[in-house]
């Protein structure tokens, strides 16, 4: 004979709620469409003034909701590297590559990219150069 293992309802509804993060967008006192996209990287805003739900939801809520996807903003992420001068180590000074960057995130998000440093040495017998660059990830 089979036995069951339920869980009890407060343990399942704990568990339910551990497992599927919170929707920072619905729970957000936002007013204006701004406000919401600055959220969290998942909001978007629906700006039909006809919708009568929460204007201020994920994309895929809004959708299912029932407005229209021409009517949703979503806040897009940018990374530009705007100056790229590669590292010459025959200059004999402090240098890093990329020089200049160009970033737009959305609450929450990360960007994962390498940052070229070389650092020349003094020694008593003159400057050693490091072998090769130090490669840097940053968040």
């Amino acid at each position: 004979m089979c036995q069951c293992h339920c869980l009890s309802p407060h343990l399942l509804s704990f568990w339910l709620e551990w497992e599927v993060p919170a929707n920072r967008c619905k729970k957000a006192p936002v007013k204006s469409c701004t406000e919401c996209v600055r959220v969290d990287k998942d909001c978007a805003y629906c700006t039909d003034e006809m919708f009568r739900d929460r204007r201020c939801n994920t994309q895929a809520e809004l959708l299912a909701a029932g407005c229209q996807r021409e009517s949703i903003v979503v806040m897009e992420s940018s990374f530009q590297i705007t100056e790229e001068t590669q590292i010459d180590t025959t200059l004999r000074r402090s240098q890093m590559s990329p020089q200049g960057l160009q970033v737009r995130l959305r609450p929450g998000e990360e960007r994962h990219f390498e940052l070229e440093v070389f650092e020349p040495r003094e020694s008593p017998s003159g400057p050693v150069y490091p072998h090769g660059l130090l490669q840097l990830h940053v968040r």
